[in-house]
């Protein structure tokens, strides 16, 4: 009899794993302890661990904290015969940073649990994607920037490249005066709802300025025939008898697996200081695209010039940011960061980075803010920070030329502490490790900063044997729009406290955000509600 009945869920299950794989990547059988016990399909791509190596593991322990909640839910009022979801669920960012669809099934007469996970497809990408948000205008070039991590971040997740198309109607200002204020302004609007109908992940597009307009969107839009709408949508609304209105085109992929987030925000960075669409640039991955646009940077030789002659001279100010306590939002210290008298600071770190004059300009940044404590604050007791880009760290000169300018400091340890920035960047970990050793045996802490908020950050502040961390200011604008960003940087902040490691929030910009990361027990944070960098460190709140 037992037999028969072992036959029967066998067969049970044979029938469920053949439906199943009509539409799934891998196949799971838990035991009811929860346990791994079988596998089928592709469980290196889907979950980062061989067959050999998922059998053990709690299957529950693959996905995102948040999900398990919902998913023990799931097991817990499951039917025997009848199938569970689908359900959309994050795997567990430690290993993948992936979306996927889970069903599920009970078999009769059985505690165990079949389990089938599917990755990305058209359909899936829609179901996932972010609601339609009814935007007015387009949005500007920092609004966009603020929002670029979001398409980086889904497209990840669901397998997907997204590109970007930069459109330029190409506009002379006599053009624009030849349409009245009304026409033009019917088109702007028609053109945002256009852009905005067609944007990936439901990002809002970027207008660049009347000519120049910005497009995230799914690789298989049709740019040809979506250029020639667009020109429609120009010509409808021109006065009588003009022609050409359709745009020049630059499309680029972002590859991230190859570029990573940070190549991804820099060639967009790019982009958005506005080019033109020129042939031999068109269709490049975000890799190449980066590296085409960085030797366009080097070759910008007037600007590189300029740059060598700042850093020579020391020609550059300090402004002071307020890092600020949650509780009482008073400054704990402040981020000492450069002030260039021509340009944004932003240009001009892309331009040193791709020049390779970022450690030029981090010893030079260095010495300035060492003179700055050691003669115009030796009076106060204010303490401070000063970044350097992770870009550097790795090179024996340059820590022994840190250490040069440090050893000149007057009780620097006391009053000043480090950030490595875009710390997730680091490639190789013992030369890092190396630098922060040396900058911990001279007395100073460090910060790994633009960390993310998931098991990664701990792994890497205990690799590299940093304080603290600063999470990137992505998290902090999620937090209360995603439950499963809410949960997992909780999550972080509960593990830094137990083991002793300060974390730091940036980009707080409202109340509500504040309040929200004080109730998870961030204690320190920066951004907007507190006001950006002055001209002294003297914290001024913000007029509201």
């Amino acid at each position: 009899m037992s037999d028969n009945k072992d036959q029967k869920i066998k067969k049970q299950r044979d029938l469920f794993l053949a439906f199943a794989f009509a539409s799934a990547d891998l196949f799971i059988e838990a035991s009811d302890t929860g346990k791994v016990i079988f596998t089928l399909g592709a469980s290196k791509g889907m979950t980062g661990f061989g067959e050999e190596d998922l059998m053990g593991k709690k299957w529950l322990d693959l996905f995102s904290a948040y999900d398990q909640a919902q998913l023990i839910e799931l097991y817990e009022k499951a039917k025997p015969g009848k199938r569970c979801g689908p359900v959309l669920v994050d795997l567990d960012e430690s290993i993948s940073r992936r979306k996927a669809v889970l069903t599920g099934i009970k078999m009769p007469g059985s505690e165990g649990f079949y389990i089938t996970l599917g990755l990305s497809n058209k359909l899936m990408s829609k179901l996932a994607a972010s609601p339609p948000v009814h935007h007015g205008d387009l949005a500007s070039v920092s609004d966009f920037k603020d929002d670029a991590d979001e398409i980086f971040d889904f497209g990840q997740s669901m397998g997907i490249d997204p590109e970007m198309t930069l459109f330029d109607f190409g506009f002379t200002q006599e053009i624009i005066e030849e349409f009245d204020d009304e026409a033009f302004g019917k088109f702007q609007e028609e053109l945002a709802s256009f852009l905005q109908s067609n944007s990936f992940n439901n990002v809002n597009p970027c207008k660049i300025d009347d000519n120049k307009y910005l497009l995230p969107h799914d690789p298989d839009l049709d740019i040809e025939s979506f250029k020639a709408e667009l020109g429609q949508i120009a010509k409808k609304h021109a006065p009588d008898g003009t022609t050409g209105y359709i745009p020049e085109d630059l499309t680029v992929v972002a590859d991230l697996d190859k570029v990573g987030d940070w190549g991804a925000e820099k060639a967009l960075a790019y982009m958005l200081t506005g080019f033109e669409a020129t042939d031999d640039i068109k269709d490049l991955e975000f890799s190449e695209f980066s590296e085409t646009l960085r030797k366009l940077a080097t070759e910008q030789k007037d600007k590189v010039d300029e740059l060598k002659s700042i850093i020579d001279r020391v020609d550059f100010g300090l402004h002071f940011l307020p890092i600020m306590t949650l509780e009482d939002q008073t400054p704990i210290h402040y981020e000492i960061v450069p002030h260039f008298h021509t340009g944004n600071r932003e240009e001009w770190m892309m331009i040193a980075e791709d020049s390779g004059l970022m450690p030029s300009f981090n010893i030079s940044f260095c010495e300035r803010v060492v003179n700055h404590i050691n003669f115009k604050s030796g009076g106060s007791r204010t303490k401070f920070s000063m970044s350097i880009s992770a870009t550097c760290i790795e090179n024996q000169q340059f820590l022994e030329k840190i250490k040069e300018q440090l050893l000149k400091g007057q009780n620097l340890p006391e009053r000043l502490h480090f950030e490595i920035s875009h710390s997730a960047q680091i490639k190789d970990m013992g030369k890092a490790a190396k630098f922060i050793k040396m900058l911990r045996d001279l007395g100073f802490d460090v910060t790994l900063d633009n960390c993310n908020a998931d098991s990664t950050a701990l792994e890497l502040v205990t690799t590299l044997s940093a304080d603290s961390i600063k999470v990137n200011r992505k998290y902090t604008k999620r937090l209360l729009k995603d439950k499963r960003t809410q949960m997992a940087y909780a999550q972080v902040s509960k593990e830094c406290k137990e083991a002793n490691i300060t974390i730091y929030a940036r980009g707080i910009k409202t109340q509500e955000q504040l309040e929200l990361l004080k109730s998870i027990g961030v204690q320190y944070g920066q951004g907007e509600l507190f006001g950006g960098a002055q001209e002294s460190p003297n914290f001024i709140p913000p007029q509201k």
